[in-house]
């Protein structure tokens, strides 16, 4: 069985695919996004990254702390990413 590729998006990508503000890069970011999801690319998104998706959804773009976190959360638990910390990220 070959193994899914391996991918690592920064914040841009993420940011992208969250807010959808640009509409070419959105749907290349879906695309990608959509292929984590069911986890036919394999996906590590470091720690700073989301620390920086953080800062700039709620400074930014002024989305509220608590919906910029649902967001991220979500998009850490689609199948293709990996992330050591995954089981934290089950809901309770």
């Amino acid at each position: 069985m070959k193994k899914p590729a391996r991918s690592l998006p920064d914040t841009n990508v993420l940011i992208r695919y969250l807010t959808r503000d640009n509409e070419p890069l959105y749907v290349r970011a879906k695309e990608f996004f959509d292929t984590v999801k069911e986890g036919a690319t394999q996906a590590v998104i470091l720690e700073s990254v989301i620390a920086e998706c953080i800062y700039v959804l709620t400074k930014i773009y002024k989305v509220p702390g608590k919906e910029a976190a649902d967001s991220l959360i979500a998009l850490l638990r689609y199948k293709g990413i990996e992330n050591p910390d995954g089981e934290n990220l089950s809901a309770p």
